[in-house]
């Protein structure tokens, strides 16, 4: 190779590192990402929406949370043929079914949400209710009852309203019903007559369990329960779909 052509390459290689070099120095940098994510110091969360206040023995909405605080008022309601149809019994929160004597049963009527200007008619006690009421440290009316019972009622420290106690104001006599199935009460005049003895006229309660994520369209696996209490009453629940709730029937009647 001649000194020329030597020359040449020389030329050509400086021209095209020189263009490589320019290259270089005119493409456009990428610019640097920098985060500028806020540091937490705590973990986020999302207020629930409030639950409204609801009546501790039903799982329904109330009216207000001072509501749910009034004095519960447990009520023996008697449920002989000749009681038959009892007053208000529907309006109660709970009713307890129970044998007393010949194969008669009778109701401890507990009331909450409804109070009732009249229901009845009242009975007398039994000492199924010394269990039943200190449950609910409920007011408890009823008329009448043996020695033992008496006693039982005050040694289970139940806040006694009944004509036995000397309590006259809730009660009422009926000129339609023939006696001893003419008595009534009321459940406000229970709750005022509590008051006016100095017993609390509120109270805090625990509620039944109730599954709030139910579906509205479940059907329960049981759609009928009879309860053989004696020869002289039978009741049977059946499941009723339009209503979704038990109907109640006594010896085959509603």
């Amino acid at each position: 190779m001649t000194r020329r052509t030597i020359v040449i390459v020389l030329v050509v290689v400086l021209a095209l590192a020189l263009a490589a070099v320019g290259l270089v120095s005119c493409k456009k940098q990428d610019p640097e990402v920098v985060g500028n994510w806020p540091e937490a110091d705590t973990e986020r969360t999302i207020a629930k929406p409030v639950e409204p206040p609801r009546w501790p023995l039903t799982g329904l909405e109330a009216p207000s949370a001072e509501a749910v605080t009034q004095r519960v008022v447990s009520v023996k309601i008697e449920n002989s043929n000749e009681s038959r149809p009892q007053t208000n019994l529907q309006l109660a929160d709970v009713v307890y079914e129970s044998i007393t004597e010949g194969g008669i049963t009778r109701f401890n009527a507990v009331f909450h949400s409804q109070a009732p200007e009249v229901l009845g008619p009242v009975r007398s006690a039994r000492l199924s209710d010394t269990y039943i009421v200190p449950q609910y440290h409920a007011l408890f009316g009823f008329s009448g009852a043996s020695p033992t019972v008496n006693a039982a009622v005050n040694a289970a420290d139940i806040e006694n309203l009944s004509e036995d106690a000397g309590v006259t104001a809730p009660f009422t006599r009926s000129k339609k019903h023939s006696a001893p199935h003419n008595l009534f009460a009321s459940v406000p005049a229970f709750r005022a007559e509590g008051e006016r003895r100095g017993m609390p006229a509120t109270m805090s309660i625990t509620g039944l369990a109730f599954d709030r994520a139910a579906s509205a369209e479940a059907t329960p696996t049981i759609t009928q329960v009879t309860i053989p209490f004696s020869s002289y009453n039978t009741v049977t629940w059946t499941y009723d779909a339009t209503t979704k709730s038990y109907l109640r029937e006594n010896n085959g009647k509603v």
